[in-house]
């Protein structure tokens, strides 16, 4: 094959990260191309669906920047927090990604549920400046 068609394949890594006694699992997805990428995604999926949701969309988003795929307390199997979650709460979560993996200004892109959680972020971090909402509830 050649041309726009090849695409690069794609390194997965799975981390957790930790922020107020629960976890949010972390899959990063990047290629060698992107892996100094200045730009960065980050997917927050709706309720009932896991990050593998993205498995078709995070390896052609990472051949331009790195991307990271997130199953928050309660989601995909990930432990649930103990009281009653708010969008404030997944928000919070959100947030402790973002600044475990030093990223300032990457384009959000939630789906159903994740577009509440992303526009909680948003207008708590006025230097994100890209968003992607996929099926707003």
């Amino acid at each position: 094959m050649g041309g726009d068609t090849d695409i690069e394949p794609a390194d997965i890594d799975v981390e957790t990260v930790e922020f107020d006694g629960v976890r949010t699992r972390v899959t990063r997805v990047q290629t060698a191309a992107s892996e100094h990428a200045p730009r960065a995604f980050v997917l927050i999926a709706g309720i009932g669906v896991a990050a593998t949701y993205f498995d078709l969309l995070a390896p052609t988003l990472a051949q331009q920047a790195r991307v990271y795929a997130l199953d928050l307390p309660g989601f995909a199997g990930q432990r649930a927090p103990h009281s009653e979650p708010s969008v404030a709460f997944f928000a919070d979560q959100v947030e402790a990604v973002l600044d475990r993996f030093g990223l300032d200004d990457p384009v959000l892109l939630g789906h159903s549920f994740g577009t509440q959680i992303l526009t909680e972020v948003l207008t708590r971090r006025p230097g994100i400046r890209h968003a992607v909402l996929i099926g707003p509830v």
